[in-house]
Formats: structure tokens, C-alpha cells, sequence
């Protein structure tokens, strides 16, 4: 089973990655000023910003992976690993789904489980067409949890939280 991306997504994708690489130019831009000519409060400024809006970039890009579900692992590819990563089922417990809200509305996210109770992997179904058949083909439990406002805002931004039984 493959991931398939859904269309209208693919066009982000792309505006994204078009964003990214402008984002980069102009931070070479300011730091090949900033060695030739001295730095100065604006150039701090602008590169400050620009560096926060390159790890945003990267961040985004990199929760859009290409998943294979096969037999006794996920394999999957992004940005970050393009030779791809095999996550085998017997390093984790259970599948934690919550639901996140973005400017396209509410989304279903998915998170694998590890031993230690910990979320470790994020399937976010902004990105598929298909989540549905991904999620039924992985062979691992729902693991059910009512997360506190804390605790989800702490999930939406690091990825990783503690699941209590």
C-alpha cells in the first residue's frame, strides 16, 4: 500500500518549496553583505527572520512524507530522508489519532506509539487521499486518550508526548 497525495495539496507543496528556496537566496543574499560590506541592525534583523522562516519551511516540508505500508514495516521518504526510513511494527504499541486545525479546516493526524509510550512517527491526513486504507493496513492498535489543552498544544509543536494508559 502507497501513500497517495491528494491533488490540491500538491499545489502547497510546491509553493512551499518555491518559498523556501527564495527565502534561502535572500538569506545568502544578507550574509554575503554582511561579510563584505560589515553587519548592521537591519541585517540582523532581516536574517533573524528570514532563518525562522527557513525552519518553518523545513518543518512543513518535512511532514509530507511518501509512506509504504508493507507487510512487517512503514518505509517512508521525505524531505529530510530521501533514501527513505523503514519503521518496524515491533518498535511500537499502537496508533494515537487526534484531530488538528489549520487554515484548510480540521484534519485527522496520526502518531505510532513506541514501547516507552512516547509518539515517535506523524501521518498527517492533510496530505493523502488514502489515509483511511494507510491506517486500516498498519497491524497496530487504536490507542484512545483524551490529551489536555497543555498537552496537545505541546504535541502540535514538538510532536512528542508522554500517552498515559
Amino acid at each position: 500500500m502507497k501513500s497517495k497525495f491528494n491533488t490540491s495539496r500538491f499545489l502547497n507543496v510546491l509553493l512551499v518549496l518555491f518559498g523556501f528556496i527564495v527565502l534561502l537566496i535572500f538569506t545568502i543574499k544578507i550574509l554575503n553583505k554582511m561579510y563584505i560590506k560589515g553587519v548592521s541592525t537591519n541585517d540582523y534583523i532581516f536574517l533573524t527572520f528570514f532563518i525562522t522562516l527557513i525552519i518553518f519551511a523545513i518543518k512543513h516540508l518535512n511532514d509530507i512524507k511518501y509512506i509504504v505500508v508493507q507487510k512487517e514495516k512503514i518505509r517512508f521518504f521525505s524531505i529530510l530522508r530521501p533514501f527513505g526510513k523503514d519503521l518496524y511494527y515491533s518498535e511500537y504499541i499502537g496508533i494515537f489519532q487526534t484531530t488538528e486545525t489549520g487554515f484548510s479546516g480540521s484534519y485527522s493526524v496520526f502518531y505510532l506509539i513506541n514501547h516507552q509510550r512516547i509518539t515517535r512517527f506523524k501521518i498527517m491526513g492533510l496530505y493523502y487521499s488514502n489515509i483511511d486504507e494507510i491506517i486500516k493496513k498498519i497491524p497496530l492498535t487504536n490507542i484512545k486518550n483524551t490529551l489536555s489543552m497543555k498537552k496537545y498544544l505541546y504535541l502540535l509543536f514538538t510532536g512528542k508526548i508522554r500517552i498515559e494508559k
